[in-house]
This record gives structure tokens, sequence and C-alpha cells, in this order.
């Protein structure tokens, strides 16, 4: 004979109760993981207009001529410079008015990679100092005046740099040298004996001179300041190994006898 045992299922008070806690959390992470995603259109607006200008200089290293890069309003046909538009583009010509040409060799304005501000960042926004576009020239070096400094932030907030207490916007930076070298940093992290702006350890892996040149050159390292490497707003520590050669001037020549 089959015994059929009753299943119980959940009672009014514990579906009650566990809407609660899911309502708790929903409300606890919804707001921090908003922030998350302003803050990585942030990110990606910066880095995608980083990866535009090394390309523009490596085009004109190979290329051994000039090619810029220009932030511009659109990709229409009706474009133009813009110092506060997310859209760029990388040339050989001036592209006002034809970014809506593609990417040629021959035809004008020989466009060789263009970028579009609707691409996953419209929150984003970008100021420039030094204009609205970079010219390299076959050296890799910024040919006359140009883009000093780009600084991105977020229309859904303050950055964190210009408000302290209620700043929720993780706000990048790229700085241009006249030797055509970038790098994007955090603006928060002004004080350069924060940890992450230092080298924690050096060590000598191998010298072909032990004893004579190690101490410099580990004294060197740690008296190194750098901007850290960021992943989702947050700096990372990186562990890295560099040779290091040490060039002693020729002896001088000894004197002539006469």
């Amino acid at each position: 004979m089959l015994r059929h045992c009753a299943t119980r299922g959940f009672s009014l008070i514990e579906m009650m109760l566990a809407l609660v806690i899911v309502a708790l959390f929903v409300t606890l992470g919804v707001p921090a993981f908003a922030q998350f995603l302003q803050n990585t259109q942030i990110r990606n607006a910066a880095e995608t207009t980083l990866a535009g200008i090394n390309l523009a200089r490596a085009e004109a290293i190979r290329r051994n001529a000039a090619v810029r890069f220009q932030l511009v309003s659109d990709l229409s046909n009706g474009c133009n410079v813009s110092a506060a538009a997310l859209s760029w583009v990388v040339s050989l010509s001036d592209p006002s008015g034809a970014c809506d040409a593609q990417p040629s060799e021959t035809l004008a304005p020989l466009i060789v990679q263009k970028k579009s501000s609707l691409e996953g960042s419209k929150n984003a926004v970008v100021s420039t100092t030094g204009g609205a576009s970079l010219v390299f020239n076959g050296l890799g070096r910024v040919s006359g005046a140009g883009i000093t400094q780009l600084s991105f932030s977020n229309t859904s907030g303050t950055c964190e740099h210009l408000d302290a207490v209620n700043g929720t916007m993780r706000c990048l930076q790229i700085r241009v040298s006249t030797g055509g070298q970038t790098k994007m940093c955090d603006p928060k992290v002004v004080d350069t004996t924060d940890p992450r702006h230092t080298v924690e350890r050096v060590l000598t892996l191998h010298a072909d001179s032990p004893r004579y040149f190690e101490e410099p050159a580990q004294r060197a390292f740690r008296a190194a300041r750098f901007s850290p490497g960021l992943k989702n707003g947050k700096p990372v520590k990186v562990q890295m190994t560099i040779e290091v050669t040490f060039d002693s001037p020729p002896p001088p020549a000894p004197p002539v006898r006469r």
C-alpha cells in the first residue's frame, strides 16, 4: 500500500520575508551598480580616445609622414572640429566636412580610422586643453600646437577629485607631451607619496658586475614615481623586469709628452 506524503509549500509570511530581503539587496545594489556603469563609460571613452591618439602617432612613424588626430562633432558630411566631442578621426588631411568618407589610401581626406561618440559612451563628456587636434610628424613628435590634455567626466555626477564629499564619478585625464608620448591618469591621485605612485620592491635578478652597480640601480628605481595602471577606476599592482645598462664614459686620453 502506497502512502502519499504531504508536500509543504511556502507560507505567506515566508514569501513576504523573502521579497523584503530581495528588495533590500536591490535597493542597496542598484545605486552602486549604476555608478559603476557610468564610471565604465568614462573609462571606455578615455581608452578609445587614447587608442586613437596612439594610432595616429604609430601611423605617422610608419609612413614617415604627418598624420592627424582630430575630435569632430560627428561622422557626417557636415562634421566640424569640436573640442567638446568624443567622435574622432585619424587621417592624413583635415577631415572637416568629409567625416562620412570611408577609410582610404587614395581618396581625400585619406582617413585611416574613425570612431563615433555614439558607440557605448553616451553620458561621457570631454574637455580639452590646447584645441581639438594633434598632428604627429614622421618622428612621432607633436607638430605645432595641439591638444596637451583631455579630461573625461560624466553628466550623471561630479568628479571625485573636484568634490571629495559628494563626487561619485571617477574621472580620467589623458596628457600628451611634445615628444608625442601619452599617458592616462587619475586626477584624484595628486600626492607623489601616495603608494599608487611608488615602487614597493626592487630585486636584482642578475648582474654582470656584482656589487658595483646593483645598489645605485635599486636606489634609482625606488625613487621613481609613476602613474599607475587602472582597472575599473582602481590602481592595479604590476610586476615587471627591466634590463639596465650602464654606459661608462671612455677614460681620458693620456697627456701628450713633448
